[in-house]
Parts: C-alpha cells; structure tokens; sequence
C-alpha cells in the first residue's frame, strides 16, 4: 500500500538540498546517484551519493498538508532528539546526523542529511525469518543486546 505521508521530491529538489546543505561542488551529477529508499513507511527517504563519493541518507517528513495522527506530528523532531540523546549517553552507534532544515526550505516540511550507513533491516529479518538461518539471526540478536546493555 502506498503511503500518503511520503513527501517524494524531484532530483532538482534534492539537488536543491544538497548544495543548500554541503555546497554547490558536492551535488551530484552521474545518474543513480540519488536513489529513493522504499523500506519506511512514513517519511521519504534518498540515498544521496556526494560528488565526493560519500552516502549520506536525506529523510523528508511529510508536507504539513498530510493530516497524520497526533503522535505523528513531531515523528521526525522526535527522531532527531533520540539520535542525540542515544549519542550522548551511550556507547551505542547511530548515525552522525549532519545537516536539519526546519521546513523553510524547498520542500516544504522538515528533512535532514545524515551519514549513510548500509545494512540490512534487523525488522524485516525477523518478519521474514526463512531469508536468514537461526544461527544468523541469534548473532543479531546477541549484538543488539551488547549494544543495549546499559
């Protein structure tokens, strides 16, 4: 089912994006180098690769003409609080998040880079436990619960 809260945008836009965020000499120009990332359910999300071969990940919340559920409201403000929070108190990996627009920007609705990181979805391994062997899944699972020990 496709979701009405994904705020999509063109390549322009998002080139628009990128030399707004990192300059006019990281917007891409090869073909493939923006590609839309269709596993989330809410927000838009690219993978952007920079002219200087960096992945960053861009998130685009949706346009604030979408009527979304109340606890939706904040979903992407909320996200960004917890990366920081996790970052600071924790020894736990996340993703360094490297540029916020507040939706005064050319979308329209806040969006933010962060460093790409590539990997599959622990998420939809478990929900489809036959694409991975059990003793596969239980180092996943062993490793999720080092990084969450407190």
């Amino acid at each position: 089912m496709e979701s009405p809260t994904k705020n999509r945008q063109t390549v322009e836009t998002i080139e628009a994006l990128v030399d707004a965020a990192y300059g006019a000499r990281q917007v891409p120009k090869a073909d493939g180098s923006i590609v839309e990332l269709k596993r989330g359910r809410f927000n838009a999300v690219y993978r952007v690769r920079l002219r200087d071969g960096r992945d960053v990940a861009l998130k685009i919340a949706p346009s604030p003409e979408v009527n979304v559920l109340t606890y939706e409201q904040r979903l992407m403000a909320n996200e960004l609080a917890a990366i920081e929070l996790i970052a600071r108190r924790s020894a736990a990996p996340v993703p360094h998040v490297e540029h916020i627009f507040d939706g005064a920007g050319p979308v329209g609705a806040p969006c933010f880079f962060m460093a790409f990181v590539d990997g599959e979805n622990l998420g939809e391994l478990l929900e489809h436990g036959e694409k991975a062997d059990a003793p596969r899944l239980d180092h996943l699972m062993t490793e999720l619960g080092r990084v969450n020990r407190v």
